[in-house]
């Protein structure tokens, strides 16, 4: 899959819920694959940004859509 392509799946997945997202950032992204965002930790691979993804859960966000 190219990056794109990893993006909208991950994303698709994300509009049906966080859970869907969660399996979609574990299947789909690399255990070197890095998220930086300014005032956030460093995430990297596809267990962490699930567990991230479940803490923004956690914080009320639920769905893309």
């Amino acid at each position: 899959m190219t990056n794109e392509e990893v993006f909208r799946a991950v994303m698709t997945a994300w509009s049906e819920g966080i859970a869907e997202a969660q399996r979609a950032m574990r299947t789909y992204l690399t255990d070197d694959c890095q998220r930086e965002q300014i005032g956030l930790p460093t995430i990297t691979g596809g267990e962490e940004a699930a567990q991230f993804m479940g803490a923004m859960e956690a914080m009320g966000f639920s769905s893309m859509a």
